[in-house]
């Protein structure tokens, strides 16, 4: 699962303290630091996710082993597992130690799927649903025993489902830690009614007739149809989303993210995985038998999340980027999903489908002591000012 040039612990796993649960017994943190340890918790990962409809896609077994195989570097494993008395997981933090950049070259404990440019939005912990309440508490907790005061912790892109993130910001600071929190990025989301209709009454009536306009002119056209894959034709499908991303990103005179080959090879590998679990969504338009637009969306719980798209700038006649989200929204209702992500960015076309702003946020626990954790914060805290200065000169 790990790349080559990655680094391990070489212990199995560590066993922390007991930290009671409740009051019928207790629970124990576990920190696993290598390759095998984490294979023998897929099960119990997998278990865990399915268990509460609240996590995201992107913290899912065949997401993460993805991206650690593919996008996070060199790293060490620092995964905390909370098992009760019979061993069932409880809470799981998947986190790995990396390399700082910039200033801080000392290492740096991360969550993964959290950092970079490759970044995931809406990651956490995964926990029980009973845990939702308790979640921020006992993860404080859980990195408290197990790591070192000279630790910085990195947990970016956090989802704030049930004030999660905000949460922790406390947790940590009662034990004495410098602290910082910020909105790392917006994920604009619209809510769904009960059917295709209702929805498209939730529009401008200007857009609403673009929408139908572009969704018929598919299904009317000779040899053009929409076509939603299975999973066993997700390799074809992400050879063919490759190409229409990179294909479209530079008929706009810009460059995609997919120029990069370790993020093709990511989605080469993660969207079989992603589809073969249920959590992927493969929609196309056909013309010709021919894929000229493609869709992935990824689903989990009662939400329907965009990732990616592209379509042949020959078919732009038939508008099969709106088309495709229109096809993707009714099916998403169709099947009951509430809540449909269009993920990070807030650009102006994801507000025409009635999204609202949904907010990530980074938080920072600085080391102990003056020097490498006040020291620190304040030069981040300057930073941060900067940069939301010079985006507000640029608005």
């Amino acid at each position: 699962m790990a790349n080559r040039s990655t680094q391990h612990h070489t212990g199995q796993c560590q066993t922390g303290t007991n930290s009671p649960m409740n009051s019928q017994g207790s629970a124990t943190w576990q920190v696993i630091t290598d390759e095998a340890g984490l294979l023998d918790i897929r099960e119990d990962w997998n278990q865990l996710f399915a268990a509460n409809p609240r996590h995201r896609p992107f913290q899912s077994w065949s997401w993460v082993s993805a991206w650690l195989k593919h996008l996070a570097g060199e790293y060490e494993l620092h995964t905390l597992c909370l098992r009760d008395t019979d061993n069932q997981l409880q809470i799981l933090l998947p986190m790995i130690r990396s390399r700082g950049n910039g200033l801080y070259r000392s290492p740096r404990l991360c969550l993964m799927c959290g950092y970079g440019p490759e970044c995931s939005d809406h990651i956490g912990a995964l926990r029980l649903p009973a845990l939702d309440p308790r979640v921020s508490e006992l993860i404080v907790q859980g990195l408290a025993e197990s790591l070192n005061s000279s630790d910085r912790i990195e947990l970016g892109n956090l989802e704030n489902l049930g004030g999660f993130s905000l949460q922790l910001a406390p947790a940590f600071q009662q034990l004495g830690r410098v602290v910082s929190i910020n909105e790392s990025a917006l994920c604009p989301a619209a809510a769904l009614p009960d059917t295709w209709e209702d929805y498209l009454q939730s529009l401008s009536s200007n857009f609403r007739s673009q929408v139908r306009r572009f969704h018929k002119r598919v299904e009317k056209t000779e040899n053009t149809k929409f076509r939603s894959l299975a999973a066993e034709e997700a390799e074809m499908f992400a050879e063919a989303l490759i190409r229409l991303n990179r294909s479209r990103m530079g008929h706009k005179g810009q460059t995609s993210s997919l120029e990069n080959p370790a993020l093709r090879e990511f989605l080469v590998d993660v969207i079989p995985g992603m589809a073969q679990a249920g959590l992927a969504l493969m929609d196309v338009v056909e013309m010709d038998e021919k894929i000229v637009g493609a869709a992935l969306n990824l689903v989990h719980g009662n939400s329907a999340y965009f990732y990616m798209g592209g379509f042949d700038d020959s078919a732009k006649s038939l508008r099969p980027g709106t088309a495709l989200f229109a096809r993707v929204i009714e099916r998403a209702i169709e099947d009951g999903y509430t809540s449909y992500d269009f993920l990070r960015g807030a650009e102006s076309y994801k507000y025409k489908w009635g999204a609202t702003d949904v907010h990530n946020y980074h938080l920072t626990v600085y080391p102990e002591g003056a020097i490498r954790g006040q020291l620190a914060y304040g030069l981040d805290n300057l930073k941060y000012r900067a940069r939301t200065f010079v985006r507000g000169m640029r608005k």
